[in-house]
């Protein structure tokens, strides 16, 4: 789980660090490796006994539109990943859990303990520090409307995505497959698809790790919905939770390395605020599971 977001976020924004320019590719790049997921889902299914879900004109439309959604928000994921360092980008996803709490309230009525309010407030504070840290933040060649874009369409990704994590195998299968079509339409009207050899030619790391890179990309991120769905699977939502908490600070260090990312004294504040406002999260949910 944490190898294929981690990986994932970085050859992402290694490919447009490297000269790579179609977004669209890049959101089809998060889905296109579903066949891994029908694998794994097939294997399963197969070893327990379990029947596919029978797909009612019902179940059907909500894939349908949920599988709209999810190249929207990868799309979403993909522009920010453009304009925005690695670093940056992986703090700004972390406002997913306060998304994740008030949708929660708003369509499950699921009650918010003190600690989770408290989580809501530290991620958007920590989401808050960095928008006024942007001016420091600019990429070569990226100008200050293109880091604003990137800022409005990473936070709405993670509030697209924050109910992601608590779908099913079958479910995320099928959405991945769905979502991959409506960004495999995207590309033959953008013209990505023909664009791709010459891309590799211009790719600054050359054209061989340009194919490795779109390759790695669609394994990893594959590797992150698989241990994700895994996790809640053999343990439970909130351990995936912490894990994904791990994923902020490994990702932003690993960010610092790779690509030279700036890591001064507000975005260490905004990281710490984040992990903060996620360990109070997963506290409130321990105490709410121990005292039921």
């Amino acid at each position: 789980m944490l190898t294929g977001m981690i990986a994932g976020q970085l050859l992402t924004r290694f490919y447009f660090a490297a000269g790579g320019s179609r977004k669209w590719l890049s959101t089809w790049l998060q889905t296109s490796g579903w066949p891994l997921l029908a694998v794994a889902t097939g294997s399963i299914y197969w070893k327990r006994g379990i029947k596919l879900t029978p797909l009612t004109p019902a179940l059907a439309a909500t894939y349908i539109a949920l599988g709209f959604l999810g190249a929207l928000d990868n799309f979403m994921y993909a522009y920010g990943l453009a304009y925005l360092p690695a670093s940056t980008n992986g703090l700004l996803s972390s406002s997913q859990l306060a998304f994740n709490a008030i949708f929660a309230l708003i369509i499950t009525r699921q009650r918010i303990n003190p600690f989770g309010w408290n989580a809501i407030v530290l991620v958007s504070s920590a989401a808050v520090i960095l928008a006024l840290h942007s001016d420091d933040e600019k990429l070569p060649g990226v100008t200050r409307k293109e880091v604003v874009l990137g800022y409005v369409m990473t936070t709405g990704a993670a509030a697209l995505s924050s109910d992601a994590a608590t779908v099913l195998l079958e479910m995320q299968t099928l959405l991945s497959l769905i979502s991959t079509a409506v960004s495999s339409v995207a590309m033959a009207i953008n013209h990505d698809f023909l664009a791709i050899p010459g891309e590799s030619r211009r790719f600054k790391a050359g054209a061989a790790r340009y194919y490795i890179t779109l390759v790695s990309t669609a394994v990893s991120w594959q590797f992150a919905f698989l241990g994700t769905l895994g996790m809640i699977f053999l343990s439970s939502s909130l351990l995936a939770g912490v894990i994904m908490a791990l994923e902020i600070p490994i990702g932003s260090i690993f960010a610092v390395i790779f690509f030279g990312d700036s890591f001064g004294g507000l975005k260490i504040m905004s990281m710490f605020l984040s992990l903060w406002g996620f360990v109070s999260y997963t506290y409130g949910g321990y105490m709410d599971m121990k005292n039921k």
